[in-house]
């Protein structure tokens, strides 16, 4: 809105009209219609209460079955979603899958990237144009149910180890230190129940100040 932007937010209205007119079509290609916009929801991890705002919750009706679908709106960023989803690290997805309810186990997933018009999914079952990830033979019930357990054993691990005063500090000047301490003190089995931890120092973390490196 400052004084000589005018071109600039013309040329942002129109990428988000258009980019909304792509999503209205491919909804209309599969059958899908809008149920809620910005869908709350609640629940927990353990004994940790959780509450999220969806921003984009689809219906499709085949005959008796109902089917919901997930759209999580970003501005750009296909490539990192779609790697994020590759990986099974499309975490606030799957938990808000998980949560929704509505009589069903689990809810497709997406992520609908404006800028780019397209939606990445694991699969084309609920949008016939996205662009999916890597074939699996596992059912994305499936693979969201694995991820959840991640979700759960890593949450409780992380409890125990705050429970006996130890957090851990993940960053990539204490990576090797902390990797030799998961060998030492976790058995193999039980490191594949958790989720991946991260290789690269997190951009937020307030326990960072414990490395001395941060003020």
């Amino acid at each position: 809105l400052m004084y000589g932007q005018e071109a600039r937010r013309i040329g942002w209205l129109q990428k988000v009209q258009q980019a909304a007119w792509t999503l209205l079509y491919t909804l209309q290609q599969n059958n899908s219609q809008i149920y809620a916009i910005e869908h709350p929801v609640t629940g927990t991890v353990g004994a940790m209460e959780l509450k999220g705002v969806i921003d984009l919750v689809l219906e499709r009706r085949q005959g008796e079955r109902v089917e919901y679908a997930i759209v999580d709106l970003k501005w750009s960023g296909k490539q990192h979603f779609l790697r994020k989803m590759s990986n099974g690290e499309d975490l606030q997805l799957v938990i808000y899958s998980k949560l929704l309810g509505l009589g069903v186990d689990w809810a497709h997933t997406a992520y609908y990237t404006i800028s780019t018009e397209t939606f990445i999914a694991r699969n084309r079952k609920a949008f016939r144009s996205a662009q999916v990830t890597p074939e699996t033979e596992q059912s994305f019930q499936t693979l969201h149910q694995a991820i959840w357990d991640k979700i759960e054993a890593t949450y409780q691990w992380r409890l125990e180890e705050i429970r006996t005063g130890r957090i851990e500090v993940r960053t990539e000047d204490t990576l090797e230190e902390l990797e030799d301490w998961l060998q030492d003190n976790i058995s193999f089995e039980r490191l594949l129940q958790l989720l991946e931890m991260k290789q690269e120092s997190a951009r937020y973390d307030d326990y960072r100040v414990l490395t001395q490196r941060v003020r």
